[in-house]
């Protein structure tokens, strides 16, 4: 079942990382994970994508927003993390809305 209202708030342009532990599951082994920042949640264009960046240890998944990946962004975006699984199944872990904040420097 999808996790929905992961809300969290950072400021740009700082260093931030999703750690995420997926219920359900014994292990993450042989997936594949995608997250994937937009504005809207009906958007088709990801303004931040995270793929081959995601590392995953047992059952927690680990996603880390560097520096340029939010340095001009400020308000309310949406954010999503999927799962294909190595049969292909495709299923969704959460779902929220991200606030980033102005930074001050």
């Amino acid at each position: 079942m999808t996790a929905v209202n992961q809300n969290f708030t950072m400021y740009q342009g700082d260093s931030k990382n999703l750690i995420v532990a997926v219920e359900g599951v014994t292990d993450l082994i042989g997936v594949t994970l995608k997250w994937g920042l937009r504005k809207r949640e009906y958007d088709t264009t990801n303004l931040v994508l995270k793929e081959n960046e995601i590392t995953v240890s047992g059952t927690e998944i680990r996603i880390p927003l560097k520096p340029p990946d939010t340095e001009t962004l400020l308000g309310t975006y949406y954010h999503e993390c999927e799962l294909t699984d190595q049969q292909g199944n495709v299923s969704t872990l959460f779902t929220g809305i991200v606030t980033i904040l102005r930074s001050a420097v």
